[in-house]
């Protein structure tokens, strides 16, 4: 009789994944992988419902005796459903497989895994009093937040208003070649663009996203600072 084969990796909590915390205004749950295992692991997570879940890692390796965090949060158009469940899988890596990446692994063992663990959804219950406190308390800050974002965003976007002018008045004023005029237009907007891509990714990624924020605007009123000054003709520059 064959024994059964030793398991190579844990996971905790390992049957239901529990959305119990408010993370940048999303549902959010944890689970944590164990390589108990002598030998490398790769991982990686699948759903039958992937277009309701951002999981973050979706995939990695795992070293004999460490541990990997998995996070899993609901997309803003997202449904957290009974009936939803999330894959585990995980592979040994062998010696000559070691310089391989992530990806180049999985290529190798496509459908090709050592074990398998399956992690049922169970929806939010909110009747429970202190759960639901929590909740409200996070959402409340980041409402606040959010609001305090605004308000630094509509003031970057009435400051690039007045840059813009300033950029017209100097064209008008000293008939400069309007290329040169549509270049530092197009300048400005690829910055503000830029910044305003940059706020949304530090709302998401980071907790404490003000400080993080508040250098970007600075950088941003700094550059186009120079852009003005690099269109002005040289008489008004003072030089």
């Amino acid at each position: 009789m064959v024994g059964k084969k030793a398991p190579v990796f844990l996971v905790s909590p390992d049957r239901f994944i529990d959305f119990t915390t408010v993370i940048d205004g999303k549902l959010t749950a944890h689970f944590e992988i164990f390589n108990i295992s002598k030998s490398r692991i790769a991982f990686r997570v699948q759903s039958n419902s992937r277009g309701d879940y951002f999981v973050q890692p979706d995939g990695d390796f795992v070293e004999p005796g460490d541990r990997a965090m998995v996070h899993i949060m609901v997309q803003s158009d997202g449904n957290v459903d009974h009936r939803h469940r999330f894959l585990v899988h995980a592979h040994t890596v062998s010696e000559h497989e070691l310089v391989l990446t992530k990806a180049e692994f999985w290529e190798h063992h496509p459908n090709v895994v050592s074990e398998t663990v399956t992690l049922e959804v169970r929806a939010p219950e909110f009747n429970n009093a202190k759960l639901r406190e929590r909740l409200l308390t996070q959402v409340a800050a980041l409402r606040k937040t959010n609001s305090e974002l605004q308000e630094k965003n509509t003031r970057l976007e009435e400051k690039n208003i007045l840059l813009s002018a300033v950029l017209e008045d100097l064209s008008q004023q000293n008939g400069y070649q309007m290329d040169t005029m549509r270049f530092g237009y197009a300048m400005l907007a690829l910055l503000l663009t830029a910044f305003i891509w940059d706020m949304w990714m530090t709302i998401i990624f980071t907790d404490d996203s003000t400080p993080v924020l508040e250098r970007a605007a600075d950088e941003l009123m700094s550059a186009g600072a120079k852009i003005v000054e690099a269109v002005q003709p040289p008489e008004s520059r003072g030089d």
